[in-house]
């Protein structure tokens, strides 16, 4: 049978070095945390910039449609006024046609650019969003290793007091479990002539 002092070692040991694993892990926890939180930051990031450009392309490709359709327009205005030209017809009614299809023309060439910026800033608030959470993941980045630091540190200090109560109840048990008497002596058996019992006196 192992002495209870032996016994409070092994057990302070053990004590020792799951506390210093769970320091380890709190640490690594915190490293892990950061590193995942600064690649959600990149990722935020890149889809941001992403959603910048499609927001640009959405507005050049607005600017794009709306002069292809001024000019499909201004062919047919110009057609129309040679047509009128062409067979002697004047007055008002030309006229009110050709200024109806001007701002008809007008009207959809707008409606387009309308369409394109509208798409392009959903783009943008959408970036913009993105942008926002890439910021907080980036504070997270910064925050989760110096969390994992202190709660390594607390699990350190907390072992280091756990080692302390245990090694003031080893003195107190190794003080009890060595105070023994010391050797016996021998004395004479009398229920067995020439025998001896050994006895503390």
């Amino acid at each position: 049978m192992a002495d209870p002092v032996s016994l409070m070692a092994i057990g302070m040991v053990g004590t020792a070095i799951g506390g210093a694993v769970s320091a380890g892990g709190k640490y690594y926890e915190g490293q892990a945390a950061g590193a995942a939180a600064r690649y959600q930051q990149n990722v935020g990031n890149i889809l941001a910039s992403a959603l910048e450009t499609r927001a640009q392309t959405q507005l050049a490709e607005g600017g794009v449609r709306a002069e292809q359709f001024s000019r499909r327009q201004a062919l047919v205005v110009g057609q129309q006024t040679a047509g009128y030209g062409a067979g002697n017809i004047g007055g008002a009614t030309p006229e009110r046609v050709r200024a109806s299809q001007i701002a008809g023309a007008q009207w959809g060439t707008g409606i387009i650019r309308a369409d394109a910026a509208q798409a392009a800033y959903g783009s943008s608030l959408e970036a913009s969003e993105k942008r926002a959470g890439a910021g907080l993941e980036g504070m997270a980045a910064i925050t989760a290793p110096i969390a994992g630091d202190i709660g390594a540190f607390g699990t350190a200090v907390s072992t280091a007091g756990t080692l302390t109560s245990q090694v003031g109840q080893a003195t107190a048990v190794s003080s009890k479990w060595y105070d023994t008497p010391g050797p016996p002596t021998l004395y004479q058996d009398p229920n067995h002539p020439g025998g001896y019992v050994a006895g503390y006196g």
